[in-house]
């Protein structure tokens, strides 16, 4: 079973390969509840829309915005060492915090730490070793120079993620409580 807790709309926004939400998506949810909830469908939409991080960034300058993620994931296997009943469960949790610096359109800086830990897993089966378990770290932080992403023209330099191809060899295998990112540049134009 998965279980995914996302902390903001805001974090598709800032995170260079995650899909665009579509504006209308909290208000279809509001539309939803307010048969349920009783009241006005303008207020509940505004309220559902509304991220911790987007009341956050709504009082910093435009060129700072901040996000955040959090993932908890319910994994388990039996057969351990092909022994019948012999099997742990267990809960893999991640936390990530991003940072965007803006200053020009053409120039941008990203930071993202990420905090992963497996919760009552028995050490005698599974080794608290990535890909499961990473304290805090950085995992991505870039500078970049024009668009990588959608322009014609981009240079980026740091820890990313990269995802070429298949993602075979070189991706970031976000399914993992770990994924990879590497430190290199990209240039494309």
């Amino acid at each position: 079973a998965i279980f995914l807790l996302s902390a903001a709309p805001m974090l598709a926004q800032s995170q260079p390969n995650a899909p665009q939400q579509g504006p209308q998506q909290p208000q279809q949810m509001a539309q939803a509840i307010a048969p349920q909830a009783g009241g006005a469908p303008q207020a509940q939409a505004a309220a559902i829309s509304k991220s911790p991080s987007d009341e956050l960034n709504e009082n910093l300058p435009h060129w700072l915005a901040f996000s955040g993620e959090i993932r908890l994931r319910a994994e388990g296997f039996s057969g351990a060492g092909f022994k019948p009943d012999d099997g742990t469960g267990y809960l893999l949790t991640r936390l990530r915090l991003n940072m965007r610096l803006q200053p020009t359109s053409w120039m941008r800086l990203y930071f993202q730490g990420q905090d992963a830990h497996i919760l009552g897993e028995d050490d005698t089966k599974l080794a608290p070793l990535p890909p499961y378990h990473d304290d805090f770290d950085l995992r991505q932080a870039y500078v970049e120079f024009g668009d990588v992403e959608n322009k014609a023209f981009g240079f980026r330099v740091g820890r990313q993620e990269l995802a070429l191809g298949s993602e075979r060899l070189v991706g970031n295998a976000n399914w993992l409580n770990v994924p990879r990112s590497f430190d290199g540049f990209r240039a494309t134009y």
